[in-house]
């Protein structure tokens, strides 16, 4: 579709293997290639040197926690640790965050993100890096990748030498409870070559940084055939 692709290539020439993606690269292999770390047992921390109960050892005569440990007179965990209205083993419940706040300049965040992130796409790809950070996620056409560095090569060696978009729509949501994100979905057009017109829909999840400003937290591209 992009210029002189061989029979059965992708839509921008490449030739995909079996099952490949429509831009003719295999969509790689979990996701994003994050192996899940090693994790211990249910039973992987270490035992208290001392302290009786639940599993024979001799618990102290007055009260204590479900495994012999002495409760406080007022109050305590599960476990016997000293909390004033603490959590299940004593410490000290996490604040709950409010389920209904929000970014209420959502409409205005995700129309300028929009304007200034085609335009750098369009006349300097390799300045897209200033918008993703190491945390990013990308996915184009089933291929993903994570990191600033790998989004940024991910969109310099895409088939095609000039690209002119042309959004039609941008519409932003609130994210309610993440006050700091922002999602949005923009479908247009984009002009590949100076001749082929490829509609396209692409999905950003933005996220304000501490410093102030917002990055691009989730990203993924799709061609609208």
């Amino acid at each position: 579709m992009f210029g002189g692709a061989p029979a059965g290539g992708g839509l921008f020439g490449g030739a995909p293997a079996a099952g490949g993606g429509l831009f003719g690269g295999a969509p790689a292999a979990g996701g994003f290639g994050a192996a899940p770390a090693a994790g211990g047992g249910l039973f992987g921390g270490a035992a208290p040197a001392a302290g009786g109960g639940l599993f024979g050892g001799a618990a102290p005569a007055a009260g204590g926690g479900l495994f012999g440990a002495p409760a406080p007179a007022a109050g305590g965990g599960l476990f016997g640790a000293p909390a004033a209205g603490g959590g299940m083993f004593g410490a000290p419940a996490a604040a709950a965050s409010d389920p209904n706040a929000m970014e209420a300049n959502f409409k205005q965040i995700g129309e300028e993100f929009a304007k200034v992130y085609y335009q750098t796409y369009d006349s300097n790809r390799a300045g897209l890096a200033q918008f993703y950070e190491a945390q990013s996620c990308f996915t184009f056409e089933g291929e993903s990748v994570q990191g600033t560095q790998q989004i940024t090569q991910k969109l310099q060696t895409l088939p095609f030498q000039q690209v002119q978009h042309a959004p039609s729509s941008c519409h932003g949501q609130p994210v309610p409870g993440s006050p700091d994100k922002v999602l949005l979905l923009v479908t247009g057009s984009m002009m590949v070559n100076g001749s082929q017109n490829v509609k396209f829909a692409e999905v950003f999840q933005l996220m304000k940084k501490p410093t102030g400003g917002w990055f691009i937290l989730n990203n993924t591209f799709k061609v609208v055939q």
